[in-house]
């Protein structure tokens, strides 16, 4: 399984592919979740850096090694949102809701697609 990993991850981008598998790897990151991240980027670097920010981020929220492999085993996709753009506003959006600390990253382990969602088009016209 890891020849497959490491030849499908080189196809897509042979100049820095080892490198961007190697932080993967590094915060436990699920295969199938670098895979994606990585045709998704314009390059293995660009993904490896928004996936590596996404959990440096997630782990100064207080989420532990095991959290940040559940959130991200249950949504890959999130190694590839921008912190700035994306995440924050939306923690930001269930903190004004009331959510405390605990109960937010009991959100992002349980339902970690939540943070990838529009606040204006999904998620305020649900608590309305």
């Amino acid at each position: 399984l890891l020849p497959f990993f490491l030849a499908a991850v080189a196809v897509v981008a042979p100049c820095n592919s080892f490198l961007a598998i190697g932080r993967w790897r590094s915060v436990g990151a699920p295969s199938v979740g670098v895979r994606r991240a990585s045709r998704r980027s314009s390059s293995a670097v660009d993904a490896s850096t928004t996936s590596e920010r996404c959990v440096n981020w997630l782990k100064e929220l207080g989420l532990d090694d095991t959290q940040v492999q559940k959130a991200t085993g249950k949504f890959p996709k999130l190694l590839e949102c921008r912190v700035e753009s994306n995440l924050k506003p939306t923690l930001q959006w269930f903190t004004d809701l009331g959510l405390d600390a605990s109960q937010l990253r009991k959100v992002i382990v349980r339902f970690p697609q939540l943070l990838s969602l529009s606040i204006e088009g999904n998620l305020k016209p649900t608590v309305q």
